[in-house]
């Protein structure tokens, strides 16, 4: 674990906030027997084609083969960062819990729609007063948000979309950094579609003053 300045610029308050994450992680860990914890995320065997995406995306190793072909989550590992989620060619796998799910169908009455990292701008963006036409839709990572899904959020009436991440090698996910932007810049490259449409912004929890000077930038 890294808390503290170490971890990036926070006050007293954040840090404590820090200190108590650990702190639960630690007591889930050795309080409860695997066996009674649940994972984030379950595999749908119906659909699964067992192309194994899930095992090299996983950044945590929470993906184990049973039987040795079979693809099961483990809970004690599994972090619910939703790489998975995203990454399954099949849609075979979805969050268990359906609030923690990154977008509803119905869609944000905004211009812009800030996916952002519970770790970090969600954090971030509490402390801000935001424009009504911003929309801030806390994720659990932002490599929780598939390409498919910014197709979507497109389709249903948002005119820019903000992947709002952590700094790079600062991602509990590990991955979500570089998988956002990659998938921002995957996505301005499809045709029809104007790079400008979206961007990637990395900002930290303490970084409250930096997120609205940039969502006024772009307003």
């Amino acid at each position: 674990f890294y808390a503290g300045s170490c971890h990036d610029d926070i006050d007293d308050k954040d840090f404590a906030n820090e200190m108590r994450l650990i702190l639960w992680s630690l007591d889930r860990l050795i309080r409860q027997n695997s066996a009674d914890l649940q994972a984030s995320v379950e595999i749908d065997e119906e659909k699964c084609r067992k192309c194994l995406t899930c095992i090299r995306t996983c950044p945590h190793g929470a993906v184990e083969l049973e039987h040795g072909s079979r693809p099961i989550i483990s809970a004690l590992a599994c972090l619910g960062c939703g790489l998975c989620v995203s990454s399954c060619p099949a849609l075979a796998i979805a969050f268990q819990d359906k609030d923690n799910k990154p977008l509803s169908d119905e869609c944000p009455e905004a211009s812009i729609t800030v996916f952002a990292c519970k770790n970090s701008a969600a954090i971030a963006a509490r402390h801000i007063q935001l424009d009504k036409r911003v929309h801030i839709q806390p994720v659990p990572c932002a490599c929780s948000v598939s390409l498919n899904l910014l197709l979507r959020t497109l389709e249903n009436g948002s005119e820019k979309i903000i992947l709002a991440t952590c700094h790079h090698e600062n991602c509990q996910s590990v991955k979500g950094h570089n998988t956002a932007m990659t998938r921002s810049r995957l996505l301005g490259k499809i045709p029809g579609i104007d790079p400008s449409y979206i961007a990637h912004f990395p900002v930290a929890a303490g970084e409250s003053a930096r997120l609205e000077s940039f969502l006024a930038r772009q307003m």
